[in-house]
């Protein structure tokens, strides 16, 4: 019911198992912070930094532009840049951070199409 009728904010209520379980015994304090880190939340964490990074800086935005003018507006070409694009930072960044880099350079790209 927490979750359906946000009686209390989302982050608080994703919270309330490390303040309740212990106390009440249904989990020890250890084995309950362990589902909170682990190395999978960290690296979901960081690429979602580094997503909104990219587009606090607008660097979506300038990659779009540059992307257009490289492979220009027909749509098979865009794709390609798209596949091109991902492939290139895959190299270098985990795939979740790529996916969540990709999201906001797609809706540069289709804003500048539509403009």
């Amino acid at each position: 019911g927490w979750w359906l009728t946000q009686a209390l904010p989302f982050s608080v209520t994703a919270l309330l198992p490390v303040v309740c379980f212990p106390p009440l015994g249904v989990l020890s304090q250890e084995r309950t912070a362990s589902a909170y880190i682990n190395d999978a939340v960290f690296l979901f964490i960081g690429s979602f930094l580094l997503a909104a990074a990219v587009e606090q800086w607008q660097l979506h935005r300038r990659l779009a532009l540059r992307a257009l003018l490289l492979v220009g507006d027909h749509p098979a070409y865009l794709m390609g840049g798209f596949i091109g694009a991902s492939a290139f930072l895959s190299a270098w960044l985990s795939n979740t951070a790529t996916a969540a880099m990709m999201v906001p350079l797609a809706g540069a790209i289709l804003g500048e199409l539509t403009a």
